[in-house]
């Protein structure tokens, strides 16, 4: 089971990311600003998985590059694992805890995280200008 949720955890996190879009589109109306705004969140989420991850050049592989550290010899599958499933905790506690307040705090925590790795990157490796990448 472990190494089906290693194989397929991405895919998984898009399946229920796309049923919670779905559900929430055909309750457009009775749903609060709050989950319409954590659903974009999931999407987009999604897409910074793909752009960081899956896409060729993305920033797990400059960061590993750097490191010298090639991609096969680590267990990718389990370190993209624990990253979806912070995220379905975060958008789960995003769905339970319907408070614009809370939303709020935890994306700029979240935002202030990313902000700092993704710029400690770019000093890591001397980058100018995305090109460089």
């Amino acid at each position: 089971m472990i190494e089906f949720l290693k194989k397929y955890n991405m895919h998984i996190f898009i399946i229920i990311v796309a049923i919670l879009t779905a559900y929430d589109l055909l309750n457009w109306n009775d749903i609060s600003p709050v989950r319409k705004l954590v659903n974009i969140f999931a999407i987009l989420a999604i897409l910074h998985e793909i752009e960081e991850k899956y896409w060729p050049g993305g920033f797990a592989e400059l960061m590993l590059k750097k490191l010298n550290v090639s991609i096969n010899d680590l267990d990718v599958g389990r370190a993209n694992l624990s990253v979806v499933i912070f995220w379905l905790v975060y958008i789960g506690l995003g769905y339970i805890f319907d408070n614009i307040t809370f939303l709020f705090m935890m994306t700029i925590i979240l935002s202030l995280f990313e902000a700092f790795i993704h710029t400690a990157g770019i000093k890591i490796h001397k980058l100018d200008k995305p090109s460089q990448v």
